[in-house]
């Protein structure tokens, strides 16, 4: 069997779909399990065992290069595939244009989902509607694809391998900014969001509250620094939440590539940061972590599995909340909820939770 994959989103999407990977690998030993990508994705999947090759789709770069080198590209890759000659199609896109693209390579199965109408050219599909995923977590979701198959995923941890060469890089930069191979570090990711466009910041907490929230963790919990993570657009941020802490704290936002960023956070004790890609790659190194959440669902969107060392948190007790509903955020008129979750909010949660009497940094 030659199965096709088709992911083409951010980070923490693409870490939910290889517990089904792995399951696929594993009890159907196929020929190949090849994925189609989105480019900001890319290193995440390169060492994954259960992968054999990666087509990578970057639509940024066809906007930009114009209609006939995009026609060219989309040739190329289409011509490619059809040579595989897949048995089987797996499309987590959610979107006609890749299955109305697909179904011409005349794939025999075609498996996914069917919401709002999208699934007319898979063969054997969920229903969603049109709220989209709730009620359980992504990663369910994506599990129960494997039926079509007769596969059952049974291990729900996310994979992420991160090469030896990037921990190697990781360990450099510590080092050279200071920070001794013994010391205790905590990563930090302030920013987040990106894959919301010009809307990130409704993903971020005040940095004032992280300030504040870090001040009191080190109160309670010794660690030597904060090493802030994120992109280069996100620096400033992390210029301010440098200034505000009150440990050693170093920020190396925009001066690490995606692997590398993983293997400092697999280093680290403690994980905080927004809702976004790198709370799911600190989960998937089993890091504790506290992850901030606002017009997310957690239960759907959150770290996972869960765990008591994988906390969520946000404001509760919102009739509004969850404010992004059948994959859009839906604009609130009524509260701010990341605004308006307060550090001592965050603080009774993660007391209530029983995080903190469990933490060992």
């Amino acid at each position: 069997m030659k199965i096709l994959v088709i992911h083409p989103y951010g980070i923490g999407d693409c870490l939910f779909m290889t517990p089904l990977l792995k399951a696929l690998k594993k009890q159907l030993s196929p020929e190949c399990i090849d994925v189609i990508i989105g480019s900001r994705t890319q290193e995440i999947l390169q060492n994954n065992p259960a992968i054999n090759e990666i087509f990578v789709v970057d639509k940024d770069k066809w906007k930009k290069q114009g209609r006939i080198k995009t026609w060219i590209e989309k040739r190329k890759l289409y011509l490619r595939l059809k040579e595989r000659r897949y048995d089987c199609l797996i499309d987590l896109s959610l979107r006609k244009e890749y299955g109305r693209w697909l179904a011409a390579l005349r794939i025999p199965k075609r498996i996914g989902f069917n919401h709002r109408g999208r699934g007319k050219y898979l063969n054997y599909n969920l229903f969603l509607p049109p709220e989209g995923f709730q009620g359980m977590h992504v990663v369910e979701f994506y599990s129960q694809l494997g039926k079509f198959l007769g596969v059952k995923v049974e291990d729900k941890h996310l994979q992420y391998y991160i090469p030896l060469d990037a921990e190697k890089k990781a360990g450099e930069i510590l080092n050279a900014s200071g920070i001794e191979n013994n010391e205790k570090i905590i990563a930090v990711v302030p920013g987040s969001g990106s894959s919301w466009g010009k809307d990130a910041y409704l993903k971020q907490w005040p940095i004032e509250n992280f300030i504040c929230l870090i001040n009191k963790l080190g109160e309670d919990f010794y660690f030597d620094v904060v090493v802030i993570l994120g992109t280069e657009e996100e620096e400033p941020i992390g210029e301010r939440l440098k200034m505000g802490i009150k440990k050693k704290a170093i920020n190396l936002m925009g001066k690490t590539d995606l692997n590398t960023s993983a293997a400092i956070i697999k280093r680290a004790r403690l994980f905080l940061g927004n809702d976004g890609g790198m709370v799911h790659i600190a989960r998937s190194q089993d890091i504790p972590l506290i992850a901030i959440y606002g017009p997310v669902d957690p239960d759907v969107y959150g770290p996972y599995p869960r765990s008591e060392n994988a906390i969520a948190l946000f404001k509760d007790n919102l009739k509004c909340r969850p404010c992004y509903r059948g994959f859009k955020y839906n604009k609130c008129l009524i509260h701010d909820c990341l605004k308006d979750f307060t550090v001592e909010e965050a603080y009774l949660q993660l007391q209530q939770k029983h995080f903190l009497k469990n933490l060992v940094i």
